[in-house]
């Protein structure tokens, strides 16, 4: 074995409200967090050292991405050798389905692939419950991105409690020109404050009655009002008039999306969106985390 490919989902969040702010700068958080059907594509192989290269899509270099430790993927790696204590390196090959700047954890995905993968190709040598433990030093969403699936994630991100998957629906994601990234959402947050606060209790009531309507009503993110753009507010507005039961911010931006009852409806509203306000996927719902797809 020297090599394996995964495939690691990208996330919403279905609500996300602001708990709090440790003196080490995290926020601590309460959402509801739900795994889709857009998956970073991961190659790892076994090399001498640590090396990160990310594509888009499209088979082209992306600018701006950093290739050291300050990559999750690669921070992922660097922990993984050093708790697995296995000699060795790995060569990560990522093309990024997620766009950067979303708000969808594509950075988080990335590293969940890699610890789940290089668990794999080195003769998995750690737990789930360490490669957990391992996700949190690498970044907040990691041990969701890990597990995946529907939970309410508190902390900053290290306390998951899985819920019951969301009643039959589909997503329509629309995601603008220019992202934000994390910690400039925080920042907005620290200096304007939050937006209307998401009932976490009622939303997972809503989950376990399989209430679609009710739990559409819960949809809210703190952070939609500080991190909102001209575009926020024209993508959430054509959503809804284009049928969706709720509109909103996923994460701290920049992407969007409309919550529907069927694909028809998500189809729809995502040929009403202008390509020159945003580039749209119409995704769903999946139960799980990093997939390893092939090993070689």
């Amino acid at each position: 074995m020297n090599g394996v490919l995964i495939s690691a989902p990208a996330k919403l969040n279905l609500t996300l409200e602001v708990t709090g702010k440790l003196e080490n700068g995290y926020h601590t958080l309460d959402m509801l967090m739900q795994t889709v059907d857009l998956c970073e594509k991961i190659i790892v192989t076994k090399a001498e050292g640590i090396t990160v290269h990310c594509i888009g899509s499209d088979g082209e270099p992306l600018d701006g991405i950093p290739a050291d430790r300050h990559n999750t993927a690669f921070k992922a790696a660097m922990l993984f050798f050093e708790a697995a204590e296995v000699g060795g390196g790995a060569k990560i090959d990522i093309t990024k389905e997620v766009p950067v700047g979303a708000g969808m954890g594509g950075g988080s995905a990335d590293a969940a692939g890699v610890l789940a993968g290089l668990n794999e190709l080195y003769g998995r040598p750690l737990t789930q419950e360490r490669l957990l433990r391992l996700g949190k030093q690498a970044g907040a969403d990691v041990p969701f991105a890990l597990t995946g699936g529907t939970a309410r994630v508190r902390g900053i991100g290290e306390q998951i409690e899985a819920v019951k998957a969301p009643p039959a629906c589909v997503f329509c994601v629309a995601m603008p020109p220019k992202g934000c990234g994390t910690q400039e959402g925080y920042a907005k947050y620290d200096a304007l404050g939050g937006g209307e606060k998401p009932d976490n209790g009622a939303a997972v009531a809503a989950l376990e009655k399989n209430d679609l309507a009710a739990l559409c009503g819960q949809m809210k993110n703190e952070l939609e009002k500080p991190c909102a753009t001209e575009e926020t507010a024209k993508l959430t507005a054509l959503l809804r008039e284009n049928g969706a039961m709720a509109a909103l911010m996923t994460g701290s931006g920049a992407a969007v999306y409309g919550v529907f009852a069927d694909q028809q409806a998500a189809s729809r509203a995502a040929r009403a969106v202008p390509p020159s306000l945003a580039s749209v996927r119409v995704l769903h719902p999946v139960q799980h985390g990093p997939v390893i797809e092939n090993i070689f």
